[in-house]
């Protein structure tokens, strides 16, 4: 019987890329997002100073996948290194974690997202490794859901 009170297993996730589900994914990095501080002194007070919030950054969203016949994710690369961002450019993707009857649990929301960098398997005969390749994604924004 599933647990259905304790946190969840971060084993089984999907990416969602323009509503397509896609699996087989060996490892998605959810990235981190940071606000910097900055600081300010007053005038009145010039021993002290006071931290104050500047802008946030995201990393950006590294998501490795076995390599199978599946071209979605070297397409949509291939347009990006082929000059045409705006048909790249995805309005949103998602991270979907499922529980333990697959049914969607958390989502990561990522706002204008586009494939910066594509990374081919590392081949090696005497390695009994899974082929994978992985996909570096910008982003202008996480949402958790």
């Amino acid at each position: 019987m599933a647990d259905l009170h304790g946190p969840y297993r971060g084993e089984r996730f999907v990416l969602d890329l323009g509503g397509k589900e896609l699996d087989g994914f060996t490892e998605i990095q959810i990235p981190k997002h940071k606000t910097e501080k900055s600081h300010f002194r007053a005038g009145d007070d010039a021993a002290h100073q006071q931290q104050l919030w500047s802008t946030t950054s995201y990393e950006d969203l590294v998501i490795t996948r076995a390599v199978d016949n599946d071209l979605t994710l070297f397409e949509w690369r291939k347009k990006v290194q082929q000059g045409q961002l705006d048909e790249a450019r995805e309005d949103s993707i998602a991270v979907i974690l499922k529980d333990e009857q697959g049914v969607s649990a958390l989502r990561w929301e990522f706002e204008d997202a586009w494939p910066k960098e594509y990374r081919t398997p590392d081949l090696d005969a005497a390695s009994h490794k899974i082929a994978t390749e992985t996909l570096v994604i910008a982003h202008e924004g996480m949402t958790r859901k």
